[in-house]
Formats: structure tokens, sequence, C-alpha cells
């Protein structure tokens, strides 16, 4: 039978790594995240193609190419940690920051009240170069909360970012 497109990495599971395989995608405690990488193994195992995995799973092609790479590159530990290099999504404007606004967050931080200090401590870290994720873990914050803090600061600069907590206001407002 002829196949067109790029040839897809062959992959041969051992019955150890099927039943450690079968054991996380059905394990309910795992990470859900593992839980769908091995799901898609599986089913890249049983030899059919990419296009047929994703349609079976419900997630993109190139999601089932990337997973059946990284399996047979790394085998089982390949499926845990970050996505591999070129993962997709949207792009993040670059927040970089003046000596005088990070001067003026750096104070904030440090005497100003609590929630301000936590916005500017976000803020400072965003223009690190830390991921979103990264942040809102060290800080005990929702991802998207850091996001949309970055966000308004990009959109309205240092204006809305005086000693004013973002909290202080109602949820739906501007601040």
């Amino acid at each position: 039978m002829f196949t067109s497109g790029r040839p897809k990495a062959v992959l041969h599971l051992t019955d150890s790594e099927h039943r450690m395989l079968v054991k996380l995608a059905e394990d309910r405690h795992a990470p859900r995240n593992v839980a769908l990488r091995c799901r898609i193994v599986l089913t890249c195992a049983q030899g059919v193609t990419n296009r047929e995995v994703a349609r079976q799973i419900g997630v993109n092609e190139t999601t089932v190419g990337k997973w059946r790479a990284q399996f047979v590159q790394k085998g089982i530990a390949g499926l845990y940690g970050p996505s591999p290099p070129n993962r997709g999504g949207r792009p993040k404007p670059e927040l970089s920051l003046s000596e005088d606004e990070r001067l003026r967050l750096e104070q904030i931080k440090k005497l100003g009240p609590p929630s301000a200090a936590l916005l500017s401590e976000v803020l400072l870290a965003s223009a690190s170069g830390l991921t979103n994720r990264e942040i809102a873990r060290a800080n005990g914050l929702a991802e998207h909360t850091v996001g949309r803090w970055r966000a308004r600061f990009l959109a309205k600069r240092f204006l809305c970012f005086g000693l004013t907590s973002p909290r202080a206001t109602h949820e739906h407002d501007e601040w």
C-alpha cells in the first residue's frame, strides 16, 4: 500500500512498555498531559497513521508526530516534562522595562502594600524572561492571572501601576 507524506518514526513497544503505558493512560492520578501522551503512543503502536491517531484521540496531527518521535527517541521518560522544542501557541510580546520602571517596581515591591508588591514581583519576573507558568507557580497565582497582568501592563504601561492594588477593585473593572 502506498502512503504519502513524510515517513513516520517506527514505533515498537516491549511488553513492559505496553503495560506501563496502559497503566499511565488509565491512572486517574497521573498528570493529564502524560496520560494523553501515553494514549497517543499506544494508538500509534497499533500501526495507524498520525492522521488517524489524531482523529481518534481528538488532537492535532502535529501533536501526534511530536510525541511519537519523542517516545522513539527517549522512551517513556520522554513523555514526562515539557513539550519538545518548537511548541506552538501564540507568541507573547517581550516585556522590557526601562530603568525608571524597573526602579519603581523594585520600590513598590519593597515598600508597597502586599498586593501591589505581588504585582511588581510578577512584572519584574516577567521582564526577566520567566514564563507565565513559572511565575504563577512561584507566587501561588493562576497562570492566566499572570498573563492578564502582563498584558495590561504592556497595554497601559506604568500609568495604571502606582500603589493601587488590582485586587482592591471589582473583578471586572479596569484598574
